[in-house]
Order: C-alpha cells, then structure tokens, then sequence
C-alpha cells in the first residue's frame, strides 16, 4: 500500500482539525450553558477534556508545520482553556464558572472555533444548513 499523496493527507488533518474543534466546542458550550447560580460539577468534562487538550497539542503543530498561523493561534489559545479545565477543580463555583463564561466571551472563543471548524471541514460545513426563508446571508 503507497503512502496518501501530500493534498490527501493535508485534506484528512483539516477534517480531523475541524472534527476536534467542534467537540472542543461542544464541551465548552455544556460548561458556559450551565446554571449560574449553582455550584457546577465538571468532573466528566474533566476526562474528555484531557483527551481534547492531547489531540490539541499534535493538532497545533501540525497547523504551525503546515504554516496555518490562524488555526494554530486558536488552537494554542483553546489549549489553555482546556488546559485551565482539565487541571481545575472538579466543582466550579458560581464566580469561578462566570469567569470562565467571561473569559471564553471576551476571547470570542466559541465564535472562532464555529468558523475556523467549519472551514477547514468539521461536521457543520457537511451538514446542510437550514435558513429560514427569505433570509439572504450572502447579500
């Protein structure tokens, strides 16, 4: 078996970058839509999110190798956030969940991994969008 030709392997790594992403984001937006006024056990995030941040890290690499400068900044400040979660405490407090929310607003976090996941190929730029009618994005 011959090994993938170069845009064939470049093509997977933006699917799968795309792919991570969308699962970063996923669990971020469990976290930031939590009640705010109640303590927030994070513990089960706290596993998947230790897988997230070790894919993260090849992923950033293989973005800085390749020279996507974008995608790699957004990766090397979702790796922080992850890593922030993984290594906190497993129950949030009211105001220690708030500041995350904040952080993650005022670093538009969840709006940049949306874009950068949808256009390197992650699950939302396969699926058909659905617009309302008469909702023209592109004007």
């Amino acid at each position: 078996m011959s090994p993938l030709p170069g845009p064939a392997r470049e093509r997977i790594l933006l699917v799968a970058v795309g792919d991570h992403l969308e699962r970063s984001r996923m669990v971020l937006l469990e976290l930031v839509n939590a009640d705010p006024k109640a303590p927030m056990d994070v513990s089960a995030e706290q596993r998947s999110v230790g897988e997230l941040v070790a894919a993260n890290r090849l992923y950033r690499q293989s973005a800085r190798r390749a020279g996507d400068v974008g995608v790699a900044s957004v990766l090397d400040d979702l790796e922080r956030i992850l890593i922030e979660v993984a290594n906190g405490p497993a129950t949030l407090s009211p105001s220690e969940a708030e500041a995350l929310r904040q952080r993650l607003e005022r670093q538009g976090m969840l709006f940049k991994m949306r874009v950068i996941g949808a256009r390197l190929g992650g699950p939302e730029s396969r699926a058909p969008e659905h617009r309302p009618a008469g909702l023209d994005v592109d004007s």
